[in-house]
Parts: C-alpha cells; structure tokens; sequence
C-alpha cells in the first residue's frame, strides 16, 4: 500500500429491540424493501425526508414516518438481531452526526456522536456476527477510519479498527457492501485519478487492494450476491455506463450498457435475491430521480423516472 492512500474507519455494535410494526417475511421469499426519500416541507423549507416501505416495480413508498433528511446520500441497514433500519444522518463540521435506528412501525431513536465534526457512511450488516461496520471521516480530511459503533444513552461511539485506503473525491459518500459468509468488506474509492477497489477482513484488520483502475472510470451501487458470491454494481467509464459483475478477485465483467443518464449521481443500490434483481437509484444534476431494475445477467427489467430521490434501501430479511 502507498502511504498517500491511508486513511481510517469505524465499525458498529447496535442491540435493542425494533420488533414491533412489519415482520420480515421467511417463509414465502418476497422482500419488503425499506428506505427513505427526498421530500420537502413547503411550510418551512427545511429538507425532510419519508422514510418507509418502497414498491421498485412502481417507484412509490408507503411512509410510515419522517425523519430529518441528509445532505449526502447514505446506506441503509435492516439489523436481523433487534429487528430496526439504520442509517445516518451527517450534519456539519460543527453539528454532530446522528445514527437513526427505526423500528418497522416508525419509531425513530437519534443516536449523536459523542463529539461534532465527524461524518460516516458505507453502512453494512454483518448478519452472521451481528455486527454494523461504517466509514468514519473529519470533514475537510483525506483520513477515513472503519469502526465499531455502540449505542448508549443517547449517543453512539465508535471504535477504530483498521486503517483504509482513501476517501473519494468525486461522488458523495462510500459505497461499501458485505459477504456476510466471510465477514469481508468491500468498498470502491474513487478520485479524480483513480478509482481502487478494496477487501477489508475486520476480524484481522487486513486490507488488500483488489484493483486500481485510472480515471475517467466510476463505480457506483456495489452489491454482494449471497447466490452466486459476485458483487454486481455499474460502472462508468470512457465507452459508457454499464451494469457489470466482479469476482471477488477483482475481475471485471460488463454485462450490459445502460442508456441512463451521463451526468448520473448514484443514490442506493441493492440486490433482491428472492426475485433476483438488482435495484439501483439516483438522480440527475437537475435533480430528476429514477429507479433502475436489472436482472442479475443484465437484462433491463424497467427504468423509472421520479420527482422524488430513494435513498438507503435494503431488504427488510
């Protein structure tokens, strides 16, 4: 690893009871998809956002509650344990980040950080240990840490466990996903130079560097299929947009290009191994949101455009 890339993360433990409202569906694969989407009060401005059961095939949501909305886009978790949806909201270098964790019938807890001028994203599950893992970073730094994240009378703290790669400059937050058979991360960098993709083991705190692709070359919306053990994600580059498979190795494979916007900015992204789709969101410099379904060999299922943006889905299982 070159010194120039090193940055730090956070990882996190979370265990209280969610399990009131929905109930994950096991015995009949469907999957209950939650996540939240841009809206706005018109009374007074302020960015809220709806945070609930989202329909991919047409695009709507079902809300169930509002919460405050955040500036950068951020992953979703659904935590198997205590049965809530996780995710953060980053304010500001002098406000404190806050860690929501709401139960399915709409209950929402704000966890602070225990100190301002932190941000976190690439929130993912570890469901076979139990255990949350995000990114964590000082606003206006190139240092990111991956920590280990308690909650406790009404704050959240975060432990360091292993030194990363960088921090991408030219898309909002990391795009991070899991393999929960091993307990391997993996997230995507990009900056104006390079973009790098990376396999952190928490357990041993080892990273590896999977590959380091030069710019232009983007990568959006990684996912982990638990099926077949690929992650799925599009990627971006001189000769367009793609939806394309990599090994865990690094390798590689465009499966189809997508006629989407150029000027795209990823939103969420995640896989529905009950119908096997990929599900991507997004929106456009004008801000028009829209909604991508693909099946896992690239075929195009629907592309739906919105006024509204869908953030932070996960399967409800």
């Amino acid at each position: 690893m070159k010194s120039s890339y090193l940055p730090l993360f956070t990882i996190c433990l979370i265990l209280s009871s969610c399990s009131k409202g929905l109930k994950p569906i096991a015995a009949t694969c469907e999957t209950t998809i939650l996540g939240y989407r841009t809206v706005y009060d018109t009374s007074s401005t302020k960015p809220l956002a709806e945070w609930g059961t989202i329909s991919a095939k047409t695009a709507t949501m079902s809300r169930i509650v509002y919460i405050r909305n955040t500036p950068t886009f951020n992953q979703g978790i659904y935590h198997t344990g205590n049965m809530c949806y996780y995710t953060f909201r980053n304010n500001s270098d002098t406000e404190a980040a806050v860690l929501y964790r709401i139960r399915p019938d709409g209950v929402v807890t704000e966890f602070k950080d225990s100190i301002s001028g932190f941000k976190y994203d690439g929130l993912v599950f570890n469901k076979t240990k139990q255990k949350v893992y995000a990114f964590k970073s000082i606003y206006g730094a190139s240092n990111d840490w991956l920590c280990e994240i308690t909650t406790d009378s009404g704050k959240f703290v975060s432990r360091k466990i292993v030194a990363g790669i960088g921090r991408s400059t030219t898309n909002a937050a990391i795009n991070a996903t899991i393999d929960n058979s091993t307990g391997n991360i993996y997230y995507s960098v990009m900056t104006d130079k390079v973009t790098t993709l990376v396999r952190i083991d928490p357990e041993k705190a080892d990273l590896v560097e999977l590959f380091s692709k030069k710019a232009p070359y983007n990568m959006y919306g990684l996912c982990f299929n638990g099926k077949d053990k690929q992650m799925y994600c599009v990627v971006q580059d001189t000769s367009g947009i793609h939806f394309a498979t990599i090994t865990t190795g690094g390798a590689v494979t465009k499966l189809d290009t997508l006629a989407i916007p150029s000027d795209l900015q990823f939103s969420s992204a995640m896989i529905d191994e009950c119908t096997d789709e990929y599900i991507f969101t997004g929106n456009t410099s004008n801000y028009a949101g829209y909604l991508l379904r693909m099946t896992m060999t690239g075929q195009q299922l629907s592309k739906l455009m919105t006024d509204q943006i869908f953030q932070g889905l996960t399967p409800m299982r």
